[in-house]
């Protein structure tokens, strides 16, 4: 139920972040390196200060647990994926619920900005990817091709590319992230995969 910042240099445990009250599933940093971000099987998210260790906001709404947080890369929206099949963006400045995004049929595992902060990409349980448009919250693509869930997303640096992976299948799929185009599908490990990035 806790989170733990450490010196990465030195290795110095600097604060334990405390207070949800189930199971923290995802962590992140805001770009900017100011915020901390949590998500937790307690259904909320929670945002910190990443100097002090301070909580800054408890952000509710989504109604079962939380399973992925990002930040925009702008670091001013913070958004979350649950197993209640939504994707939420919130206001890191004053914890404010922007939007839902609905349309997965089954739980969101995983989220990802681009890096120009205008696509959110989301992996689900129903063995899809969705690109929404991070503004308008429109879906742009529904990317399909995996035999199970989709367990993890990410955007290449130049957003022109996205990477799917799924525990179940054991493959990494390479999308073109403005074509829908599935480019590759990586199919060598013996294992279930579990993350991917580029």
């Amino acid at each position: 139920n806790e989170v733990k910042i450490w010196d990465a240099g030195s290795g110095e445990h600097l604060h334990t972040l405390r207070g949800h009250s189930g199971n923290v599933n995802s962590v992140a940093f805001s770009h900017n390196s100011t915020q901390i971000a949590s998500a937790s099987s307690d259904e909320t998210a929670q945002i910190w200060d990443a100097s002090s260790g301070g909580h800054l906001y408890t952000l509710k709404g989504h109604g079962g647990y939380v399973t992925s947080v990002a930040f925009s890369h702008d670091s001013t929206r913070l958004v979350s994926a649950s197993i209640d099949k939504t994707v939420r963006f919130w206001d890191v400045r004053s914890g404010a619920c922007l939007q839902t995004l609905k349309g997965h049929g089954g739980y969101v595992i995983s989220v990802a900005f681009s890096h120009d902060s205008t696509r959110l990409a989301s992996a689900s349980s129903d063995k899809t990817v969705k690109v929404w448009d991070a503004r308008s919250g429109a879906c742009l693509q529904t990317l399909e091709g995996h035999s199970y869930c989709v367990d993890s997303v990410a955007f290449s640096h130049d957003s022109t590319r996205l990477a799917s992976a799924s525990y179940d299948d054991n493959m990494v799929k390479i999308w073109d992230a403005s074509s829908s185009t599935c480019l590759q599908t990586l199919e060598d490990h013996d294992k279930n995969v579990r993350s991917a990035g580029i």
